[in-house]
């Protein structure tokens, strides 16, 4: 299980959705006349629906790990985690610029490491779906052969 590549890159997408709980996506500190505000994050804490995307696709890729003598599951499973992690990339940008009017009494707004997380993910997700492709026509051209 370990031993194959696309379990460590599932094992990175997992890792990196769990620490899009921790990093917001947007983070604004405010001005001087509103010096008493603490700074303002998006993140997938802050709203539902971001929490819920993240928490499938925490269970999905946890699942799609320990399915490993099963591939095509592995594969759908793969499929859906980047789907899911797609959705909540859109999510949450959807979320902050419905959120923008909030940044006028902000002396600056940036974008945080949760915004480039979701991206790193799917991109792992899309080496360890190549690498599942790969084991089924190894295993196919090996059933070929007997």
């Amino acid at each position: 299980m370990i031993q194959r590549i696309q379990t460590l890159y599932m094992l990175g997408a997992l890792v990196c959705t769990g620490l899009l709980l921790a990093f917001p996506v947007w983070q604004a500190l405010p001005t001087m006349e509103a010096f008493g505000q603490f700074p303002y994050g998006i993140g997938a804490r802050s709203y539902p629906l971001c929490l819920l995307l993240l928490l499938l696709n925490g269970i999905g890729l946890l699942a799609a790990i320990f399915t490993f003598k099963k591939r095509k599951l592995q594969g759908y499973l793969i499929f859906v985690a980047m789907l899911l992690q797609w959705l909540y990339l859109g999510c949450s940008w959807i979320v902050v610029y419905m959120q923008r009017e909030n940044f006028d009494h902000f002396s600056w707004s940036e974008v945080k490491a949760g915004s480039i997380l979701p991206i790193i993910s799917i991109l792992l997700l899309a080496l360890a779906a190549g690498g599942v492709r790969k084991d089924e026509r190894l295993i196919r051209s090996m059933n070929r052969m007997r």
